[in-house]
């Protein structure tokens, strides 16, 4: 067996130690059995009993064992905890846990961010925090993307946004919104205004 990606949905696909099954992560389909079944039966040609075969292990990638730990890890990781979520394709996809484990409340953000078209200002502002203090890129995703958004607008236009908008989009709370607003009151005197800073804002 050659492919390592579902039929169906696209997903990669797992080894199932326990079943012995090779599994999509994504939708569950099982797309192969590991163990092949013994057969019995005549041969057609000679009309003599066929050997009765011992079961037979397929060769199987080694990528489906990886896969296999990453998907069991990731679920792990997430286990009672109803708030998290995992991105099982990008898990399984880039081997590896950064960025692929998030709150449903900061997947919300990220969709609101898209809709609203803040990208750019936020990408802009998480640029100008990495240079004053990259300490506070520490924060939960929605958190460090409202700082960002707050920062960015507020030296492209003088003018902090307001508390309705930031707490709507980002999904934040008011006593967050409050502790952003002082950090970017005192973050932005540092920044040079906006024709000067120009460059740090378009590239």
């Amino acid at each position: 067996m050659t492919r390592s990606t579902c039929p169906v949905c696209g997903n990669p696909l797992v080894w199932d130690y326990r079943d012995g099954f090779v599994v999509c992560s994504g939708c569950g389909l099982v797309v192969e059995n590991i163990i092949e079944e013994a057969r019995g039966g005549f041969e057609e040609e000679e009309g003599l009993p066929a050997r009765r075969r011992r079961p037979v292990k397929r060769v199987v990638s080694e990528n489906y064992s990886v896969n296999m730990r990453l998907y069991k890890m990731a679920e792990k990781r997430v286990r009672n905890k109803p708030w998290l979520t995992v991105d099982y394709n990008a898990v399984l996809s880039t081997k590896r846990f950064v960025k692929t484990i998030m709150s449903k409340a900061s997947i919300e953000a990220v969709e609101n961010i898209e809709a609203n078209g803040y990208w750019e200002d936020v990408r802009n502002g998480l640029k100008l925090i990495e240079e004053l203090n990259p300490a506070l890129l520490s924060r939960s995703e929605r958190g460090k993307y409202a700082l960002a958004y707050m920062l960015s607008v507020k030296v492209r236009t003088g003018k902090t946004p307001g508390p309705e908008d930031v707490a709507k989009v980002f999904n934040i709370s008011g006593t967050n919104y409050r502790r952003l607003y002082n950090i970017v009151k005192n973050l932005a005197p540092k920044i040079q205004p906006p024709q000067a800073h120009g460059q740090a804002l378009t590239h």
